[in-house]
C-alpha cells in the first residue's frame, strides 16, 4: 500500500509539472488515448539468468502475457505522461549460482507511469519521443532443486528512461503505431540482472 501511494503522489507530481510547462511554454490542451502495445522483453548481465526466454507466442497470448494496456495523456504539442499496465512470464534451463532439476519460471507484473516529451519532426505524421519514469515491480521466481521446491517474490520500484517514435499513417489523426524502448536503472532484485523492454502498439486518441 505504501509502495503504491508514493506511487500515485509521482503521478500528481509529473501531471501537475506537466501542467506547469506546458501552460508557460507552449498552448495548454488535454488529449487523452488508449494504448495498446506488444512487449519484448530482455533479460542481460546475468550470467546464466541473461538466458531467460519467452514463452512461446500460444501462451502469451492465452496469458495475457506481454500486452501493454493503458492510457497517454497530452497536455500539449510536446508534453504527456504514460500509465500502463503489462504481465510477463519467462523461464529458463539454467539460473545462476543455483543447481536446479527443473524449468525455472519468472513471472511480473509492473505498472509505469512515465513523464513524456514529444518532438515533431513531420507534422501531423511523425514524432520522436523521450520518456522518464517509475515501474512498480511485482515479480515471482519459482524452481525446484534436487530437495526443495522454491518460491521467492519481490515488490520494487525502478526508475527507467526511454525513447521511440510515433507515426500516424491513416487517414484519421487520431490513430498512431508507437515504437519505444525502456532502459531500467538498476538490476531486477530476483534475477540479479539489468532489464530492457521494446515495445509496438497501437495509440487511439479520444
Amino acid at each position: 500500500m505504501k509502495n503504491f501511494a508514493i506511487f500515485f503522489a509521482v503521478l500528481f507530481f509529473v501531471s501537475s509539472q506537466s501542467f506547469a510547462y506546458s501552460s508557460r511554454y507552449d498552448s495548454f490542451y488535454f488529449k487523452p488515448a488508449a494504448t495498446i502495445e506488444y512487449q519484448a522483453p530482455h533479460i542481460s548481465g546475468g550470467g546464466a539468468n541473461s538466458d531467460f526466454k519467452n514463452n512461446n507466442l500460444g501462451k502469451q497470448v492465452t496469458s495475457f502475457e506481454n500486452i501493454a494496456i493503458g492510457g497517454f495523456f497530452k497536455f500539449s504539442h510536446r508534453i504527456g505522461v504514460n500509465l500502463n499496465w503489462v504481465k510477463t512470464g519467462l523461464h529458463n534451463s539454467e539460473l545462476q549460482g543455483v543447481a536446479i532439476s527443473q524449468v525455472a519460471r519468472f513471472k511480473m507484473q509492473q505498472i509505469n507511469l512515465s513523464g513524456v516529451y514529444l518532438f515533431p519532426i513531420i507534422n501531423d505524421f511523425a514524432e520522436v519521443f523521450g520518456e522518464a519514469g517509475l515501474s512498480d515491480m511485482r515479480s515471482e521466481l519459482k524452481y525446484a532443486t534436487s530437495s526443495e521446491a522454491v518460491k521467492k517474490s519481490k515488490n520494487e520500484i525502478m526508475p527507467f528512461i526511454g525513447a521511440g517514435f510515433q507515426i500516424k499513417p491513416f487517414k484519421s489523426q487520431s490513430k498512431a503505431l508507437r515504437f519505444s524502448v525502456q532502459r531500467y536503472i538498476g538490476q531486477v532484485d530476483l534475477l540479479d540482472s539489468s532489464y530492457t523492454t521494446v515495445r509496438v502498439g497501437f495509440v487511439k486518441y479520444f
